[in-house]
């Protein structure tokens, strides 16, 4: 293994993340659907605040991008960019939406299941109320969804 010297310190207010997921949590949810629904992803969205409470993430960036920008990009997303990148009066433009890809936020977040490939995406449920501590790591990443080079499909509105 390779030394760590190059990488910078951890700044004092940011707090060590150390979590163990092999261990199941209690989760406010039920972790499964209900027969045809409510997915455990909707439960979690409803519950009041009081109830469970994401820390804020930490937000890694590359130096060149400025902080007003990682927090514009972080705070002005669209919660989902699939098949659809840009769309006129989006808050944040194409070329803002390439930088991204240097803003990496990572959360503690609860999964309620672990995933399995079985002929198919799945999703095995660890248990009734029970869910995994994990880290996310959202980093953003450039897709190919149409034959065009990415470059092109990225800076053309």
């Amino acid at each position: 293994v390779e030394s760590m010297q190059g990488l910078k310190p951890r700044p004092a207010n940011v707090a060590l993340l150390r979590i163990d997921s092999s261990q199941a949590v209690p989760s406010p949810v039920l972790g499964r659907c209900r027969g045809r629904g409510p997915y455990p992803r909707e439960e979690f969205l409803e519950l009041p605040e009081s109830v469970y409470r994401t820390a804020a993430p930490i937000v890694s960036k590359s130096e060149f991008v400025p902080a007003n920008l990682a927090e514009h990009l972080m705070r002005n997303k669209k919660d989902s960019a699939i098949a659809v990148k840009y769309r006129r009066g989006d808050e944040i433009t194409n070329m803002e939406g390439v930088i991204h890809t240097f803003v990496t936020p990572i959360a503690r977040i609860l999964v309620t299941g672990d995933y399995k490939y079985y002929g198919g995406h799945r999703m095995l449920s660890i248990g009734d109320f029970e869910a995994r501590e994990v880290l996310l790591s959202a980093s953003i990443q450039p897709d190919f969804e149409k034959s065009g080079a990415v470059v092109i499909e990225l800076v053309m509105p």
